[in-house]
């Protein structure tokens, strides 16, 4: 993936006669990183909710452990540890109680 996304660079500046080095394609993807990071911890609607760092920043908290383990007991020790709303993905909320359902699907 990340060759492909070298090569297409690549190919635009060669088509605009510039030259570009490994190292600034690398800082480009750190700082895009970064910034997505930055973004879903801090400034994202879903930032003040509770819930593990990393589960913040990718989905693969979540699809590892509906693959490897079983998210029922993982979701009811978050809860535990962090309260009836948890952050489970970028933008999933896990709530455990039945007074907020109530108001997130009610009309």
């Amino acid at each position: 993936m990340l060759t492909l996304i070298i090569d297409f660079i690549k190919s635009v500046c060669h088509d605009f006669h510039l030259s570009i080095s490994y190292s600034f394609i690398t800082l480009l993807i750190l700082l895009a990183s970064a910034s997505y990071g930055n973004y879903h911890l801090y400034f994202h609607r879903l930032a003040k909710v509770p819930g593990p760092r990393i589960a913040a920043l990718t989905r693969l908290y979540l699809v590892y452990h509906i693959r490897f383990s079983n998210m029922l007991d993982v979701t009811v020790k978050l809860h535990r540890k962090y309260g009836s709303s948890v952050r489970i993905a970028p933008n999933e909320v896990s709530f455990d109680n039945a007074e907020a359902s109530k108001k997130i699907y009610s009309k």
